[in-house]
Formats: structure tokens, C-alpha cells, sequence
């Protein structure tokens, strides 16, 4: 049994570089299932920024909203690859209705005054 996630990680690469991107999302999530607890691992940083850019590309923009939100305590260049792909979601998808915490963080990210921020 797969108790820690390897061997699914190893297939879930395997899948994202072989461009068969949903079979990779549905291990990624997998993932996620085994690894629920608050503290992000380097395995679940990894997880969640493919999945934030998987629902992204397919205009599941809450999902992907949701993935980077997690990144956001998270240390590593995850947190700022996750800053970043917010920014474009809500330069995408401007009547997208954002949580005020994640629109702060967007503003804060986007370093800037504009749009209201």
C-alpha cells in the first residue's frame, strides 16, 4: 500500500509529463486525500500548485483559487508561483467573486493600487 504518497507521486509526474494531464490531476488528488492535516509537505505544495494550474486551464476558477489559498503559509517558491497564478485568474476572470481574505492577498500580491485594491 501507497500509505505516504510515492508511488503516487512517481505516477503522477509520470502522467504530467507524458501531458496526460487529467489521469495526473486525479493522482494529485489522491495525494491530497492521503495527506489531510494542516501542515503542507513538499509532496502536497507540489500537488496543489499542479492542481491550481489544472482547473485553472480547464475555468474551475474557484477550485484554483482554493489550491493556491493553501500555498499561502506554505514557505517554499510554491507560495509565490501560487501568488502568481492568482493574479492571472483574476486578470482572466474579472467577475470572478474572490473571498475578501484571498482578494487582500491578490492586492498584496499584485503590489500595486488597481482595481479597487
Amino acid at each position: 500500500m501507497d500509505e505516504e504518497g510515492v508511488a503516487t507521486e512517481q505516477l503522477a509526474k509520470l502522467y504530467r509529463d507524458g501531458a496526460e494531464f487529467d489521469k495526473a490531476a486525479r493522482c494529485y488528488r489522491a495525494i491530497l486525500s492521503m495527506h489531510q492535516s494542516s501542515d503542507i509537505s513538499e509532496r502536497v505544495a507540489e500537488a496543489l500548485l499542479f492542481l491550481a494550474h489544472y482547473y485553472k486551464d480547464n475555468k474551475n476558477y474557484e477550485v484554483a483559487s482554493i489550491c493556491c489559498s493553501r500555498l499561502f503559509e506554505y514557505p517554499g517558491q510554491e507560495k509565490e508561483e501560487a501568488k502568481a497564478l492568482l493574479v492571472r485568474i483574476i486578470e482572466r476572470k474579472k467577475d470572478y467573486t474572490f473571498s475578501h481574505s484571498e482578494y487582500s492577498f491578490i492586492c498584496k500580491a499584485r503590489n500595486s493600487v488597481t482595481d479597487g485594491c
